[in-house]
């Protein structure tokens, strides 16, 4: 069993996946008109990063360093599961690793690294399935690691160059932006929910694991 040690973000995100123009378009505010352009972007920010943490996945593309290490032995039988300790299981045979904050980006500007206790892993040992949502490393050699030699992961996660991100997460930090736009409490006078019930309901929609 694997658990995942830490996941640290390298850089801050450098294009968010909603433009200004969409976010003034969606408050009614006319493309030359520029004052409130910095409460914008950091709405856009805001929500984006809600997002982000409500449904565990990455909508601007930057990269991650995540570290695992030993969980202890033994796991559940069954049918073909994912667990919460991040290794994939097919029936009793250990296969892969999850990576976490989907989707996986993999190309020739973004790419996947492995080491165990600094020392590079082989990518002959491993493939990457990143049509798997999370994506998987499937190792044809398990790598041996523990507590004090951890194994490290460095990887890109969110869309592809020229991508968009999935329709109602788009709607998701539109809908807060224009919340924000026009509440600046953080919360509704007379009401007690921080969010509207519509971002609520898209966010469950767009959920990979039914919880948000």
């Amino acid at each position: 069993m694997t658990k995942l040690r830490s996941l640290r973000q390298l850089a801050e995100a450098e294009v968010e996946p909603v433009s200004l123009a969409a976010a003034k378009a969606q408050v009614g505010l006319l493309p030359e008109q520029e004052d409130d352009d910095a409460l914008l972007l950091r709405l856009i920010s805001t929500g984006r990063r809600l997002v982000e943490q409500r449904l565990g996945v990455t909508l601007a593309t930057r990269q991650y360093r995540a570290t695992f290490e030993p969980a202890g032995h033994g796991h559940c039988h069954g049918h073909d599961h994912y667990h919460q300790d991040h290794t994939y299981y097919q029936g009793s045979r250990r296969l892969g690793l999850r990576i976490p904050v989907p989707p996986l980006l993999v190309d020739g500007t973004h790419p996947l690294t492995i080491t165990v206790g600094g020392v590079a892993v082989s990518s002959a040992t491993y493939t990457v399935d990143s049509d798997s949502t999370p994506a998987v490393i499937r190792f044809s050699t398990w790598p041996t690691f523990d507590d004090d030699t951890p194994l490290v992961v460095t990887f890109w996660a969110g869309p592809a160059t020229g991508g968009r991100i999935e329709p109602a997460a788009e709607t998701v930090i539109l809908l807060y932006v224009a919340h924000g736009f026009k509440h600046r409490e953080g919360v509704i006078p007379g009401s007690a929910n921080e969010l509207p019930m519509g971002i609520e309901t898209l966010l469950a929609s767009i959920s990979i694991t039914g919880a948000y």
